[in-house]
C-alpha cells in the first residue's frame, strides 16, 4: 500500500502535474476512480486493504493522507539505509551486517552504533602503556613512539568506523598519511603472522 501511494504521488511530487489524475501514464485513475484498466493491471491486492463498498474513494483518501505519512516515513529511514522502527534496525544489524563495517560504506559505519574514538584510543594507550595526549599533540615522533602511534592509527583505521580524514584530525596527520601509515602497519602485521 505504501509503495502504491508513493508511486502514484511521484508525478505530483516531481512537479510534473498539479493533480494526480492529470498524469496520463499513471494507474492512479484506475485505483482512485475505477477508470477502465488495461488487461495486465490487477488492482485487487491493493484495494483489498479497504473494507468500505467504495474502495476507490478510500484509496483516494489514503493517497491524500500519504503526503503526511510520507514525512513520517522519511523520518523512520535510519542511516539512509533501513526503513523501520529502531527495533527493526537492530534486528537487521544483528542478522545481516558484518561485525566490522566496510570502510567505504558510511551507512554501515552509522549502523554499527555509537563509537567513541577517544575511549577506543584510551584503551589502546593503556595496553601499550603510553601517554595518549603525547601522541595526539606531538608533531614529530621517532623510534618506538612512532611505532606506537602507527599502531594506534592502524587499529583505529581497522575498525572501519572513521574516515582517514577523521583519524588524521585526531593525530594531526593528513588523510593520505593515515592511509600510508595504516597500510604499512597492515603489511607489517601480515609479515609477523
Amino acid at each position: 500500500m505504501q509503495l502504491s501511494c508513493y508511486i502514484h504521488r511521484n508525478p505530483l511530487r516531481g512537479g510534473i502535474v498539479k493533480r494526480l489524475t492529470d498524469y496520463p501514464w499513471s494507474s492512479y485513475g484506475v485505483y482512485a476512480y475505477d477508470k477502465k484498466r488495461p488487461e495486465w493491471l490487477s488492482t485487487e491486492l491493493i484495494l483489498s486493504y479497504f473494507k468500505d463498498p467504495n474502495l476507490q474513494k478510500q484509496y483516494r483518501e489514503k493517497v491524500q493522507r500519504y503526503a503526511a505519512e510520507e514525512k513520517r516515513l522519511l523520518e523512520d529511514l535510519r542511516h539512509g539505509l533501513i526503513l523501520g522502527a529502531q527495533s527493526f534496525v537492530e534486528e537487521i544489524r544483528r542478522r545481516f551486517l558484518p561485525d566490522t563495517p566496510h570502510k567505504e560504506f558510511p551507512q554501515q559505519r552509522q549502523l554499527a552504533g555509537d563509537f567513541h574514538p577517544e575511549e577506543f584510543l584510551a584503551g589502546i594507550s593503556k595496553a601499550l602503556q603510553v601517554d595518549l595526549e603525547r601522541y595526539i599533540s606531538a608533531k614529530r615522533l621517532r623510534g618506538a613512539d612512532k611505532q606506537n602511534r602507527d599502531i594506534m592509527v592502524y587499529l583505529l583505521w581497522n575498525t572501519g568506523r572513521l574516515t582517514n580524514e577523521e583519524i588524521g584530525e585526531l593525530f594531526g596527520m593528513s588523510f593520505s598519511a593515515v592511509s600510508h601509515r595504516s597500510h604499512l602497519r597492515k603489511n607489517w602485521m601480515k609479515m609477523k603472522n
